[in-house]
């Protein structure tokens, strides 16, 4: 299985094991000639909602999903940390669409309470340990149109 292996790198790296996807879908993109690392998901879904989805849509019933899952190789290659990197990328482009969601939610309620003069939200502000990963933030800045 990929994760105990992913450890095991991150540990002999002293780096944390997002740090370590973050890094191998970088390189996965560039080794695929891909110009932008977003194309690695190509094929694969992650609907994030795994315990409900609080906003903007406030449904406890909604239930996560993972498509996409399968072969593309040996199954040593199905199991790899490049495997996992990709499903990791997934899972945080999922994250950044279910945050454009919200924020398109909150433009809409905006503009129907204070008429056309509002503005519609510019950036957003990351902050925490997420502000410090590369990866997370370039995928949300991607899918929100607007600088973190």
């Amino acid at each position: 299985a990929a994760y105990p292996a992913l450890q095991r790198e991150a540990e002999a790296k002293s780096l944390r094991p997002s740090e370590v996807l973050d890094a191998r879908v970088e390189a996965l993109a560039a080794q695929r000639g891909l110009p932008h690392h977003a194309l690695l998901s190509a094929g694969v879904f992650v609907g994030p909602d795994f315990s409900g989805n609080r906003s903007p849509l406030a449904d406890p019933r909604m239930r996560g999903s993972v498509v996409g899952l399968g072969p593309v190789g040996p199954p040593e290659e199905a199991t790899s940390i490049d495997a996992l990197a990709v499903l990791y990328l997934a899972a945080v482009q999922a994250l950044a669409y279910s945050t454009r969601a919200i924020v398109e939610a909150i433009n809409a309620a905006r503009l129907q309470c204070q008429g056309s003069a509002v503005e519609p939200i510019r950036a957003v502000v990351a902050c925490g340990g997420l502000a410090r990963r590369g990866l997370y933030i370039s995928e949300h800045a991607d899918a929100l149109g607007v600088p973190v």
